[in-house]
């Protein structure tokens, strides 16, 4: 990444970490021109959020192509078309590399036990949205970019690898993706695949949870973190996966979260 000519796709990008991953990307493209003539495409449902991130970037990178476009993922009905609209930007540019960065996920609207999750439409869209949507784009990805060095990254949770009561669909979600990507990694060789786990961040969704999970004990977890200054900026974790993803030294299909030791950082963090 961060050589030559780059096509890179980021979901959720209208606030929170993919807010903060859009402009730390654009930092490292604006560094020694590497970001001439490549093209960052966000993608989020909010428009007025999007327009927000473009701006943020363009502020900070000149030479980066800044795309937004706005629609859900979730509508199955349409997100062919919507994925289509995707792939034809800037299509007549030859790119050395494309980047896909799966961020868009939501909690969905109830942060309530098993028993709990009795509409079987609400689940539905939950997982058409959060796995279903996100299997899709990779693999249009994947098809679209067939000549080109691929990196598919998954923005994931600790929740994909360790049970949290009262998140038992994003848990889930969390988790297919994190396989879904591991067998990607086994399949393509040449395509380099990683699970990034951002850590506590402080965003809508923290918030969300630390007021409303039916979990007291999951509750007083996330307001002690705050309390004790425990919760991360998202600035602060978009800036270590760029910092993972120029090094390129991570294994693919691997889950490293923000708190994992790295040998060869170098950065505090």
């Amino acid at each position: 990444m961060f050589q030559g000519k780059t096509f890179v796709i980021l979901t959720g990008a209208s606030k929170g970490f993919g807010q903060a991953l859009a402009c730390s990307l654009a930092r490292e493209f604006s560094k020694d021109n590497v970001g001439k003539e490549s093209v960052l495409v966000l993608v989020a449902r909010s428009k007025e959020g999007l327009e927000t991130t473009r701006s943020m970037v363009a502020k900070i990178s000149s030479d980066l192509t800044v795309h937004a476009i706005p629609g859900d993922l979730s509508d199955l009905t349409n997100v062919d078309a919507f994925i289509s609209s995707i792939f034809e930007i800037d299509d007549s540019k030859l790119f050395s590399s494309a980047v896909l960065i799966n961020n868009a996920g939501s909690l969905g609207s109830k942060i309530k036990s098993i028993p709990n999750h009795t509409d079987v439409e609400e689940i539905r869209k939950y997982m058409d949205f959060n796995i279903t949507s996100s299997v899709y784009l990779t693999s249009r990805f994947l098809n679209r970019f067939s000549t080109t060095k691929n990196y598919v990254i998954q923005i994931s949770s600790l929740c994909a690898v360790e049970a949290t009561p009262s998140l038992p669909l994003y848990c889930t979600g969390k988790a297919a993706r994190d396989m879904f990507n591991k067998v990607l990694a086994l399949e393509s060789k040449d395509v380099r695949v990683l699970n990034y786990a951002p850590g506590p961040m402080d965003t809508e969704m923290y918030d969300e949870i630390m007021n409303k999970s039916d979990s007291e004990p999951v509750r007083k977890m996330f307001v002690e973190m705050k309390e004790e200054d425990k919760v991360l900026k998202p600035e602060t974790s978009a800036d270590k996966l760029v910092c993972i993803l120029k090094d390129d030294s991570y294994e693919s299909g691997a889950h490293i979260d923000y708190f994992d030791k790295i040998p060869w950082e170098k950065v505090p963090f």
